[in-house]
């Protein structure tokens, strides 16, 4: 169990006192807040909120543990704040980007940071969950992410919307199209769910209401994806990962699923306001709404 982000959830739930108003400013939709807000009362032994169809209070166990729970997520943005002012001087920008972005989004990102900040830049490729705790714990400046999906107390920036492609065997799309029927038979390929899970749950959810409702197999990196396409075994929906692979047909189809990110910072360490427009700048150059 992470406390922090669990003890994090308790904080905005009691500061804006409305489960719908904390998910949107967590980043998250408001079920997983429920969720977590269940486990760390099972994990402390008290219910900490009185719902009813009007308002969320606090019961007095709530009321005595949320002083040590602001003192808590404080001592840790302390923590991370000390974290990253030890690194800083002189160091290289560190970034987190989802493998979702098109390789040449990824460098034009670099790029940007690089000559906004005067300095040298580290970049990781990781899944959301993982890039959102990197960020949490001060090991990363800036994170380009999944949306929706849990940020805790993080900040970020708008959504925006990347454009995807579909990849099918190449021997399914005569002449260029395919009908997402046609791929009934063929099941979904797609990292992890644990990865991202609320952003993965949208996205099988979208190619359901597409007239598809395939079996979902985890691919661990875009070789694997790529295989499995390649050879008849599966079909996916994001970038187009190699143009002109043997095998694989990257299509435009006509209802296309686009995949929603966004940038993520810790508020109290935020990077420079230069730095996170010139991320931003790039994404909204992908952008399409």
């Amino acid at each position: 169990m992470d406390l922090l982000r669990h003890v994090t959830f308790f904080v905005t739930i009691a500061e804006e006192r409305h489960f719908g108003r904390a998910a949107d400013r967590l980043g998250m939709t408001q079920p997983p807040l429920s969720q977590g807000l269940r486990r760390l009362e099972s994990h402390l032994g008290a219910r900490l909120f009185e719902r009813n169809a009007r308002e969320v209070t606090l019961t007095p166990a709530g009321r005595a543990l949320l002083g040590p729970a602001e003192t808590f997520v404080a001592a840790a943005g302390a923590l991370r704040r000390s974290a990253l002012e030890q690194g800083d001087a002189g160091s290289t920008v560190r970034l987190g980007v989802v493998g979702a972005l098109r390789p040449d989004v990824v460098a034009a990102l670099a790029a940007a940071v690089r000559e906004t900040a005067g300095r040298g830049v580290e970049t990781a490729v990781a899944p959301t969950v993982d890039l959102a705790d990197r960020v949490a714990a001060g090991r990363c400046h800036l994170a380009v992410v999944r949306h929706p999906g849990v940020l805790s107390d993080l900040a970020a920036g708008p959504v925006v919307r990347l454009p995807t492609r579909l990849l099918v065997p190449a021997d399914r799309a005569a002449g260029g199209r395919v009908r997402w029927a046609a791929l009934r038979d063929l099941p979904l390929a797609l990292p992890p769910r644990a990865h991202h899970p609320a952003a993965h749950d949208q996205l099988v959810d979208a190619v359901a209401r597409r007239g598809v409702r395939p079996r979902v197999i985890a691919v661990e990196d875009d070789r694997a994806v790529l295989a499995a396409v390649a050879a008849d075994r599966a079909f996916t929906v994001g970038p187009d990962l190699a143009p002109g692979a043997p095998g694989v047909a990257a299509l435009d189809p006509a209802d296309p699923i686009p995949v929603r990110v966004r940038a993520v910072w810790h508020p109290g360490t935020p990077p420079d306001e230069a730095v996170r427009e010139a991320v931003l700048a790039v994404l909204r150059a992908e952008d399409r709404p």
